[in-house]
C-alpha cells in the first residue's frame, strides 16, 4: 500500500518523516545524559537539515549521493562541535541530574517503532496547530531555511522569526507534557481497554517489527511499510492515531476488521497477520504487504475501458467471496483498491465491514460511494447490494474522474437522496458496461443486480 506525494509540502514531510527520527536518536546516541540536557537532538538534526539545503544550494553536495549517509555525517559533526563547545566553555555539564528516562535512547542504529510513531505524530501536531505566518515559518526552517533567509523570503523582520520559532519550540514543549499527561492517564484507561480486549491475545509486539515509512493515513488511522522480524517479511502497519488511542469505538473498529480479515482468503483481497498493543496503549493491526498503488491516480489518469472491467471483475470477485463469508465491505473507493505489482488487484480496509452477527460493526463510509441505505434504514438494510452499489459507484469514478454525486459530503448526501437520477455516462463508454454500472446505482437496493456476479453477466469480456 503506497503512494506518491501529492504536493511539495507533502513531498517534504514525507522526507523529513523518513530520516529525522533515525538521525534523532542517533544524536542522542552521541550525547551523554548530562549533554542531552542542555543541547536538544532534534534541534541539532534541524540544524542539519538546514545546513544540507544550504549546501545543495551551494551546489557542494552530490545529489545522486546516499542521502542518508550524507544527513548522518552532518548531524554528528555538528553534534561533536556542539560537544566540544560546551566543554570548552566549562560548563558544568557533570552537575546536572540525569535526563528523565523517556528522553533516554540506547546506542541503536534507528528509533523504536513507537518513538517513531510517537515522533511523525509530534510532526503533523505541530504542523495542524501552526497557522499564518508561524506555519510558513515552520515548513521553511523544515526544509532548511535559517531565520535569516526566512525573513528575507517572507519579507519580515529577523525578530519576527525568531518570536515565532520561540512559540513553535512552545507548542513542542506543551506537547511533551501532554504526551507526559497521557502516559499518566494510561492505568486509568486500562479497565476500559481491557473490557474491549476480553479474549484476545495480541500476537506481535513493537519489538517484533522494524517501521520503515509512512505510506497512507486515514481519519483515525496511519499505515506504515515495515518488516516482521518473526516472519521476515515486509507488513502493513496500521496505527490508530494518537487522538483515537482513547476511543473505544476506534479500537473496536480496528479489531473488528482484524476479525474479518481473519475470516477471508482470497488472492483480490488482503490478509490480516496479528494485532499487538503499545505500551501507552495504542492498538496496531499488522497486515500482509501489498507491493503496489491504490487506484486514485486513475481519476486523473483514466485507463482504457477494458482496465476498468478488468478491476471491476476482479473486485467483484474478492467481494463475491467476502458475501459468501457474510461480510459486507462497505467502504468501497479507489483508495481501498490496490493493484499489486504483478497487476492482480486487491480490496483492502474493510475497518467499515458489517455482518449481522457482529455486535458492534461500525456505521459509515466515504462521501460520494455511499449507498442511500448507509445513511438511514428507511432505504433498507445493509446487505450485498450495499456493495453493489460501491462497486458501481467505483467504476462510475474509473470512467469519469470523479463518484456519482462528487466528493463533497453535503452536495453527494443531497443528491443521493433526492429523486434526480445521477448524470448518464458518455456514451462513448460501451452499452453493455454503461448498462452495469447505471444499474447498480438505483437508489432503490431491489432495482440493483442481486449480486456483484450479476453485475458483469452481459459486460462483454475485454
Amino acid at each position: 500500500d503506497s503512494q506518491k506525494p501529492a504536493s511539495s509540502d507533502h513531498a517534504d514531510r514525507v522526507l523529513f518523516e523518513r530520516y529525522v527520527t533515525r538521525l534523532t536518536a542517533l544524536a542522542r546516541s552521541r550525547l551523554s545524559p548530562a549533554l542531552r540536557r542542555r543541547l536538544d537532538p532534534e534541534d541539532l538534526v534541524m540544524s542539519a537539515f538546514r545546513s544540507f539545503f544550504v549546501g545543495v544550494r551551494a551546489g557542494k553536495w552530490d545529489r545522486d549521493g546516499d542521502l542518508w549517509s550524507l544527513l548522518a555525517m552532518i548531524t554528528l559533526r555538528k553534534a561533536a562541535r556542539q560537544a566540544r563547545r560546551h566543554r570548552a566553555a566549562q560548563r558544568s555539564i557533570h552537575r546536572e541530574s540525569p535526563a528523565p528516562d523517556d528522553w533516554i535512547v540506547a546506542d541503536r542504529d534507528g528509533p523504536s517503532a513507537e518513538e517513531a510513531l510517537v515522533l511523525t505524530e509530534q510532526i503533523e501536531s505541530l504542523i495542524a496547530a501552526t497557522t499564518g505566518l508561524d506555519r510558513e515559518i515552520l515548513l521553511l526552517q523544515l526544509r532548511g531555511e535559517d531565520a535569516e533567509s526566512i525573513a528575507k523570503s517572507l519579507e519580515v523582520s529577523s525578530r519576527t522569526v525568531r518570536r515565532s520559532l520561540q512559540r513553535i519550540r512552545e507548542l513542542v514543549s506543551a506537547d511533551r507534557t501532554h504526551r507526559q499527561l497521557a502516559r499518566s492517564a494510561a492505568d486509568a484507561r486500562s479497565e476500559t481497554l481491557a473490557e474491549v480486549l476480553i479474549g484476545r491475545e495480541p500476537t506481535r509486539t513493537l519489538n517484533d517489527l522494524t517501521l520503515h515509512e509512512m505510506v497512507g493515513q486515514g481519519a483515525v488511522s496511519k499505515v506504515f511499510r515495515a518488516t516482521d522480524h518473526v516472519t521476515g517479511q515486509p507488513v502493513a502497519v496500521k496505527f490508530l492515531r494518537k487522538s483515537s488511542w482513547t476511543d473505544m469505538r476506534a479500537v473496536r473498529a480496528c479489531l473488528h476488521e482484524l476479525d474479518v480479515l481473519s475470516r477471508l482468503k482470497h488472492p483480490n483481497l488482503g490478509a490480516a497477520i496479528g494485532w499487538g498493543q503499545t505500551s501507552t496503549g495504542a492498538i496496531f493491526l499488522v497486515m500482509e504487504w501489498i507491493d503496489g498503488e491504490n487506484l486514485s491516480t486513475w481519476l486523473s489518469d483514466r485507463r482504457s475501458f477494458d482496465d476498468v472491467i478488468r478491476v471491476g471483475r476482479e473486485v467483484a470477485a474478492g467481494l463475491a467471496a467476502a458475501h459468501a463469508a457474510g461480510i459486507t465491505h462497505c467502504d468501497l473507493k479507489p483508495q481501498n483498491i490496490l493493484q499489486d505489482r504483478t497487476g492482480r488487484i486487491r480490496v483492502i480496509d474493510f475497518g467499515l465491514a458489517h455482518w449481522p452477527e457482529a455486535e458492534d460493526s461500525p456505521l459509515g463510509g466515504s462521501a460520494g460511494y455511499l449507498a442511500p441505505e448507509q445513511i438511514s434504514p428507511a432505504f433498507g438494510t445493509i446487505t450485498e447490494r450495499t456493495d453493489v452499489y460501491g462497486l458501481g459507484a467505483l467504476l462510475y469514478a474509473l470512467l469519469t474522474g470523479e463518484p456519482p454525486w462528487g466528493t463533497d459530503y453535503s452536495n453527494s448526501l443531497t443528491g443521493l437522496l433526492s429523486n434526480e437520477p445521477v448524470t448518464p455516462l458518455p456514451k462513448s463508454i460501451d452499452d453493455s458496461l454503461r448498462q452495469a454500472v447505471l444499474t447498480a446505482l438505483s437508489k432503490n437496493p431491489a432495482d440493483r443486480w442481486p449480486n456483484v456476479g450479476a453485475m458483469f453477466s452481459n459486460v462483454r469480456i475485454p
